[in-house]
């Protein structure tokens, strides 16, 4: 796993996949979703708490 500056979790439950914020590189994102054989296009939504760089830089 990549560490990096910022938050995000994926929740999946109820048939859903969520992923809350994404932290602040998107490189950083895919690179774990990768390492956790999880793939982007399974996320069926994305929240985001706030406008600050480290929830949403991997946009």
């Amino acid at each position: 796993m990549e560490k990096d500056w910022g938050f995000a979790c994926l929740v999946e439950g109820a048939g859903e996949t969520i992923l809350f914020d994404t932290g602040g590189s998107g490189e950083s994102l895919l690179a774990n979703m990768q390492t956790l054989e999880l793939d982007p296009a399974d996320v069926d939504a994305v929240v985001l708490s706030h406008e600050h760089y480290d929830h949403i830089g991997g946009l």
